[in-house]
């Protein structure tokens, strides 16, 4: 159940008001945020806690003005009583499970916290795709569905009419990897297996089509390729 779950993030960019107080989930609008919001507009959340610069470890619903203060590791250092007083407090609402996706500074501030609340915590890590990704996933409890792509739609990227198969995607992206492994290399939610090589889903749509991995988006590529036949993996 979501009240069983716990959620800890780390503070991101503020939404500039300076006369209003908003709650401390309204009040942050970066990426993990969004995926919050987003969730709750069809499910419950579950219990959300906010790691504050300002105010140290505050609940999601609380009330704050905008403020203009950076987590420094002093000032994490400062915090870290503060915040290990309140997660003891919430060893008591009995979570089953909790989730922490915060920065390294961050983290400073909350030390063990499988200790303080008494149950398994998984934290995010890796690029800000791949903490996104795992909080998503934690959140619906699945990755995304896949939507069914129509297997005699012509494939069409970017005005290209692309006519790869399947084995023909992965002999170009062999014979590419070697020529860039590490743009090949580079990637956060989604993978495509390339023997024992794991390459980018981006990075090789850019291989087939020479269209620049800035102007187009992971969820592109995962389209066109699974519509050419290429499994893409969750990472």
């Amino acid at each position: 159940m979501p009240s069983e779950r716990l959620l800890i993030l780390s503070c991101s960019r503020r939404k500039r008001n300076d006369t209003a107080l908003l709650p401390a989930v309204e009040r942050y609008d970066g990426p993990a945020y969004r995926v919050l919001r987003k969730y709750a507009r069809t499910a419950e959340p579950p219990a959300t806690w906010v790691l504050s610069a300002e105010y140290g470890l505050i609940p999601a619903e609380q009330p704050i003005p905008y403020y203009d203060r950076p987590m420094t590791m002093a000032r994490a250092r400062a915090l870290r009583s503060q915040v290990t007083m309140t997660l003891r407090t919430l060893t008591m609402k009995g979570y089953t499970e909790a989730l922490v996706c915060a920065g390294q500074t961050y983290a400073v501030t909350l030390g063990d916290v499988s200790e303080q609340v008494r149950c398994p915590v998984t934290y995010t890590r890796g690029s800000l795709g791949q903490h996104l990704a795992l909080l998503r996933d934690w959140l619906y409890d699945a990755p995304p569905k896949e939507c069914p792509v129509p297997a005699d739609r012509p494939v069409v990227f970017r005005g290209q009419s692309l006519s790869f198969d399947a084995e023909g995607v992965i002999r170009l992206a062999r014979e590419r990897v070697v020529e860039d492994p590490i743009g090949a290399g580079r990637y956060a939610a989604w993978y495509v297996p390339v023997g024992a090589l794991r390459v980018g889903p981006k990075w090789l749509v850019s291989e087939l089509t020479g269209v620049s991995v800035a102007h187009f988006r992971t969820a592109d590529a995962r389209r066109v390729l699974r519509q050419l036949g290429v499994e893409v993996r969750r990472a």
